[in-house]
């Protein structure tokens, strides 16, 4: 059985960081079905400032970095997808980032760690920002990717394809690079596979496109 989850935030880096900081507050922005949702927690705002991984990825289990998705996301990036209701027109293509693959690895070897863990939160309570940071400042937007079970890096890819959600994160222009990783851990039996995706800071993009849904257009028509 698989279990699986999209996460995406569209607010700028500086933005996560004055939100991050204000007092009695956390507004945290994801995307569980796909669509993006605010949510203020009323707990007292957490730091941005790295820190330590809960878990040493190479000394809990098997690791495996899949540069191999590269072509297979680029592939589709350049012909264009409809995810869901929502158009997405041909796109930059994506290079591979090795800070990426570190937070992604991190995060894969936490769920496959703890057992009753899940989705985007890591056991130390940090968010997806947090845990690029602990590697590189250099991205203004972000997003993550999350399937737990065993899988081959082209059906992991596969099904983050056929998901509304998960679809939006690896098609969507605003992204520059991207970084996965694979984690077995013998000892629990899990294996978790992480997407994250980030654009750099400083990179040109083109400009601002406007969202396209099926049904509007056939309304327009």
């Amino acid at each position: 059985m698989l279990t699986f989850y999209a996460c995406k935030s569209m607010e700028s880096f500086m933005k996560e960081i004055e939100r991050a900081n204000r007092p009695a507050e956390n507004t945290e922005r994801t995307t569980g079905n796909g669509n993006s949702s605010s949510r203020n927690t009323g707990n007292p705002s957490v730091s941005l400032n790295p820190t330590p991984p809960p878990v040493d990825p190479h000394s809990t289990g098997e690791v495996e970095f899949l540069t191999e998705i590269i072509p297979l996301i680029n592939d589709e990036r350049k012909v264009g997808k409809t995810c869901g209701n929502e158009i997405f027109e041909p796109a930059n293509e994506l290079a591979w980032d090795k800070d990426l693959a570190e937070a992604a690895l991190e995060h894969a070897a936490d769920l496959t760690f703890h057992r009753g863990m899940q989705g985007h939160r890591g056991s130390d309570s940090t968010r997806v920002i947090q845990r690029i940071r602990r590697h590189s400042t250099d991205f203004s937007n972000f997003a993550e990717n999350v399937v737990l079970g065993n899988l081959s890096a082209e059906n992991s890819f596969r099904v983050f394809l056929n998901s509304p959600g998960h679809c939006r994160n690896i098609m969507n222009y605003v992204y520059t690079h991207v970084g996965a990783a694979k984690h077995y851990n013998p000892e629990t039996g899990r294996t978790a596979t992480v997407y994250k995706f980030g654009r750099k800071r400083g990179i040109d993009i083109g400009p601002k496109r406007e969202r396209k849904f099926v049904d509007t257009i056939q309304e327009d028509g």
